[in-house]
This record gives C-alpha cells, sequence and structure tokens, in this order.
C-alpha cells in the first residue's frame, strides 16, 4: 500500500472491525477509534496486545524487520523456533510447527503484517519507520521500539545458531526439509547479519561464530557453497582460509584474531589467486583494509580477477579503500587483471568519483590492455557519459583507434548507446573513421541490429556505402545478423538493395549464407534479384 491516506484509513477500518465484533456501545466510542495519524493507528494496534504475548510478537517483528527479504513461513517457523529455544541443539526440534502459523502470526501482530504467497510482510515501509523509530512521545508503546542494531543482533544470532545446529549436516532424513528450510537464508545473510551488529555477542555465540569460520570442517561445506553462489554467483568459488574469508566478510574482529601471528600467511593466495587484501578491497571494507595493510600486507601483490587490489576497489568505485591503497603506495598503473587497468575498470563501471581519485592519483589516461584496450573506449561501450566527459577532459584521445572494436564510437555504436554515440559526436568523433573489426561504426550498430543507432547514425552523415570491416558493407552486416528493422532503416535512406561487393558479394547472398530465411524473403520481396543486378 503506496498512500499514506490510503493506509491510515485502512487501518481505522479494521480497528472499527474489531471493535464492532465485541463492544455493544459502538456509537459511543466510534470517536476514539478513529486514530489521527498512521503513527497512532500503529498504537493502538500494539496497545491491544495481551501481555502475555509481548515477548513473542517483540521476536516475530524484529526478525521481520531484520530480515534482508520477506521470509516464508517455513523461514519463520524455523528463525522464530530458533530465537525462541536458542539453546536447542536441533533443528527439527527448534522449528516450530507450519500448520496455522501464518495465522497465528497474522493474530499475534494484528494489522501490522500481512502474508502474500506464504510470504511474511510488514504492512508498509512506515511501520518499520515506527517500530525503529526512537521515540520520547507520551504513551508510546517502548515495548515495540527497538534499534536497528538490534534486529541484526537478533537476526544474527538466529543464523549462527541455526547453522552450528547438530542435525543440520546429519545426512538425508525423511525431515530433511524442515531441517534445512532455513539454510539458504541464513547461509546467505550470516555475514551481512553479523557486520551490521554493533551491539557484540555472548561468550557461547561467539564460540559458534568461530566455528562457521572453520573452512576444514564439514559444516563449511554445507553453508558456503550456498552463500558464493547467491553471492557471487559467476565467479569460481575458491578454496580459501579464515583470513580470506574474514576479510571477504569484512568481520574486523575475527580479521584481528586471525592476524595475531599470522604475518606470514597475510599475503597467501586462495586457489583463485587471491588474496585477503584483494578481498576486502573489492568488498568496500575499509577498516580490513587498513588492518591487513597495517599487518604487512603487500599492497601491489598480483593475483585474482581483477589483478590487484587496486583494480578491485576502483572496479566497486569504494572510494575510502581507493585512497587508502594510493597512500600506501599502490602503482595506479599497473597492468593485469580483467580490465587491464584500474582506470579501466573504474570506467567501465561508471564510478565517475573513483575515475577522478585514480587521474588525481596518476593513472595514465591513455593507458592500453585489458578487454576493451582503454578506460575511454571501456566507458564508451558501457554508455558511461559522465565517465567518458571525465576522461576526455583529462586528455583522452577521442580518435583512438584500439582493440577489436576500433574506436570509442564503434564501441558505442555496436553496444546500442544512443547517447553516447550522440555525445561522441557532437565533440566531433570521426563518424565514417575505418578500423577494427566492423570497419566502421555503422557497420557495427546494423550487425548488432541497433536501429535507434543506425538511424542515428544515417542522420548524421554515416557512409552507409563504405567499404572495410568483417562484412564488408553496412547492408551486408544487417542482412548476415538478420536484423529486419535495420534493414528497413538503410532503404529508409535510400542504400541501393542492388549493391554488390563486401566479404559476401551482396545482401542476399549474406542473409542466405547466415541461413536467415525472413531477411531473404524480405530481400527478394524488396527487388533483391538472385543472380545479381
Amino acid at each position: 500500500m503506496q498512500n499514506r491516506t490510503y493506509l491510515w484509513l485502512d487501518l481505522a477500518i479494521e480497528n472499527i472491525k474489531k471493535v464492532l465484533r465485541t463492544d455493544l456501545r459502538l456509537e459511543e466510542k466510534l470517536v476514539e477509534l478513529i486514530p489521527d495519524s498512521v503513527n497512532a493507528a500503529y498504537e493502538k494496534i500494539l496497545a491491544k496486545i495481551p501481555d502475555d504475548n509481548i515477548p513473542h510478537v517483540q521476536k516475530t517483528l524484529q526478525i521481520i524487520v531484520g530480515a534482508r527479504r520477506p521470509l516464508t513461513i517455513a523461514e519463520m517457523a524455523m528463525a522464530l523456533g530458533v530465537a525462541t529455544k536458542p539453546r536447542l541443539r536441533k533443528a527439527e526440534q527448534a522449528c516450530l510447527p507450519l500448520e496455522g502459523l501464518g495465522e497465528r502470526i497474522r493474530e499475534l501482530c494484528g494489522h501490522f503484517v500481512f502474508i502474500n504467497n506464504s510470504k511474511i510482510y510488514l504492512i508498509h515501509q512506515t511501520a518499520k519507520e515506527f517500530l525503529t523509530r526512537k521515540s520520547t512521545a507520551e504513551g508510546s508503546n517502548y515495548a515495540f521500539n527497538f534499534e536497528m542494531a538490534a534486529a541484526e543482533r537478533q537476526m544474527a544470532q538466529i543464523c549462527i545458531w541455526y547453522l552450528t545446529m547438530d542435525d543440520l549436516g546429519s545426512g538425508p532424513t525423511r525431515n530433511t526439509s524442515k531441517i534445512q528450510s532455513f539454510l539458504s537464508y541464513s547461509a546467505e545473510h550470516w555475514p551481512d547479519h553479523v557486520r551490521q551488529s554493533s551491539l557484540g555477542f555472548d561468550p557461547d555465540v561467539e564460540s559458534l561464530l568461530y566455528s562457521l569460520y572453520d573452512t576444514t570442517n564439514t559444516r563449511f561445506e554445507l553453508w558456503h557453497p550456498v552463500f558464493w553462489d547467491a553471492v557471487m554467483q559467476y565467479r569460481p568459488m575458491p578454496k580459501w582460509n579464515s583470513l580470506h574469508l574474514a576479510a571477504f566478510n569484512g568481520h574486523n574482529e575475527m580479521l584481528q584474531k586471525e592476524l595475531v601471528g599470522s604475518e606470514a600467511r597475510v599475503d597467501e593466495l586462495d586457489t583463485t589467486g587471491a588474496s585477503a587484501l584483494m578481498w576486502a578491497s573489492e568488498n568496500g571494507h575499509h577498516e580490513a583494509v587498513k588492518m591487513l595493510l597495517k599487518a604487512g600486507a603487500d599492497v601491489n601483490l598480483p593475483g585474482g580477477y581483477y589483478g590487484n587490489a587496486l583494480q578491485a576497489a576502483s572496479y566497486s568505485g569504494h572510494l575510502k579503500v581507493i585512497h587508502t591503497l594510493l597512500d600506501n603506495q599502490a602503482h595506479v598503473n599497473v597492468e593485469g587483471g580483467y580490465f587491464g587497468t584500474a582506470l579501466q575498470a573504474a570506467a567501465y563501471k561508471g564510478n565517475d568519483e573513483a575515475v577522478r581519485a585514480l587521474l588525481d592519483g596518476s593513472a595514465d589516461v591513455e593507458a592500453q590492455g585489458g578487454l576493451f584496450a582503454s578506460a575511454l573506449q571501456a566507458a564508451s561501450y558501457n554508455g558511461r557519459v559522465e565517465v567518458v566527459r571525465v576522461l576526455l577532459e583529462n586528455g583522452a584521445d577521442i580518435h583512438a583507434q584500439e582493440s577489436v572494436y576500433g574506436n570509442v564510437l564503434q564501441a558505442a555504436s555496436y553496444n546500442g548507446q544512443y547517447d553516447m554515440v550522440q555525445m561522441l559526436l557532437d565533440r566531433d568523433a570521426d563518424i565514417n573513421a575505418q578500423c577494427g573489426r566492423y570497419g566502421n561504426a555503422l557497420q557495427a550498430a546494423c550487425y548488432k541490429g541497433q536501429e535507434r543507432v543506425v538511424e542515428l547514425l544515417m542522420n548524421r552523415g554515416a557512409d552507409a556505402n563504405a567499404q572495410g570491416g568483417h562484412f564488408g558493407k553496412a547492408l551486408e552486416a544487417a542482412a548476415y545478423s538478420g536484423s529486419e528493422k535495420v534493414l528497413e532503416v538503410l532503404l529508409a535512406h535510400n542504400v541501393d538493395i542492388h549493391d554488390q561487393g563486401g566479404r559476401f558479394g551482396g545482401a542476399l547472398q549474406a542473409a542466405s549464407y547466415s541461413g536467415e530465411v525472413k531477411m531473404v524473403q524480405i530481400l527478394l520481396d524488396k527487388g533483391a534479384k538472385v543472380n545479381g543486378p
């Protein structure tokens, strides 16, 4: 429910309906029943909760507020069961009965929650704000006011308790689905809940937390693949040690514990070639980065997906980490990793502040290498208009020819970046420059079926008959790829359908070669000759 007025009205009607069922003198209480604000309506809901139910409602609401996403009823059955009986060491025993749980939660929490498709939601964002507010208003129900840190701590403890249950990794049983009902959520989110918990944990919970960091334990093999698939789905899962994991998670207390007497392994690489400093840098854990550097981590150690810590931080746009790494003599122009340089990584992702920070740190704006050959081409390909402006203002050459895409205009055209193409043309990029795999920007756009970009290029003077590149001509590129709309644009600009030449000898031959039956038929209908002109 988006509108606060409708929300207030809905809550008021719900309140009246409840009283109507139980009170014989409704007309005498009608004015009192209508709350004067949404918060007042929330207060009325909470005031009706019996004292005996308050502890259960508190925990339920804290779980709903603290959860990273709406929990299913099955997940809530386990989470609430673990929260109310944390000393139980078996998940099967801790889990609450599923039957009727949704109705009981709805009855306990009143109109604060609703259930849709077996998922539990707060009625509105204002309900979360109300529960976590710091209120001193007279009459406020303090039993239901809590800080987000408390909700985070509760969720962290639930996840830790659950993941260390004795029967969680005991193998298949007839109740496996019940026992593992909370595995997906807790495995994915426990590190974040722990990181956001500023209140600390009891010694027994800390002990259980340490056990989750035991990478040699069979329990680690249960939760870690679930975690990795959720947070780093497209990256190979590393075999790493507890130092790597603490750095990845940004768990500073655990990291400090691991660093004591571990100076010799501070630069140890995991099976993906990444160090603890690289993981902390990629995830923006500034304090962890400082701790690792203080412990002697090599700021320029090569390895990992991004090649080094600076490139990892630059791709993700973590400014504080970038500045700290540069202050500790990170080599800003070192080559390596997926993007070649830190500047190219930041440019591709569109992190203009990171780009400025790297340029201020003497990054070479014309440095070559990596996936896109240069930072300017990476930004152009990905449509990062502001980054391109920054790079051009700092001396990047708009006419430079490099890599498979040839130049920045061709890269932007290939990827359909209309606004970028327009900006580059406004800055006098050569629309007919011959270079790269596709010969020119128009041919690249035609091959990828970028109708709007093709129209723009044609309107700005692109030469449709220019020869060169993989397909020879723009019309052949469009025919080969089967892009009917691009073909229509070219024909609307009077491109000759009978024109011969190029790699395949003509558009009809190109479409035939690539098996584009529909395109062949369209070309024949437009008058293309099977045997040439």
